[in-house]
């Protein structure tokens, strides 16, 4: 499964690098950095997946892979697989009460 297209509110998310699946997965994630309250939210969803530390405890490996990315004071990991990616977006969408679509298609 490849992430092909997100839409937030019935708007697409654009990407100016390659197309693949973390590419929208940071798109998606630096939506809602700019979004939405995130920084000072006390949603147990959000704390999981948004730190202000680059080098959170709970980044484990994903610190050892360098791959966290920061946006606006705000960190993320990008360590998982693409279903993860998808279930992680579709949880932080329902926590936040946005409308998101996730269009994908098969591993070329």
């Amino acid at each position: 499964m490849t992430i092909i297209g997100v839409e937030v509110n019935g708007m697409p998310l654009l990407v100016a690098d390659t197309r693949y699946t973390t590419s929208f997965y940071k798109a998606f994630m630096n939506y809602c950095i700019e979004n939405y309250p995130i920084r000072n939210n006390n949603s147990k969803v959000l704390k999981s997946r948004f730190k202000t530390e680059q080098n959170h405890p709970e980044f484990k490996r994903a610190r050892a892979y360098k791959r966290i990315v920061g946006h606006n004071g705000i960190y993320y990991s990008t360590y998982n697989d693409n279903i993860r990616k998808k279930v992680i977006m579709e949880e932080i969408a329902a926590e936040l009460g946005m409308n998101l679509r996730i269009i994908t298609g098969n591993n070329p």
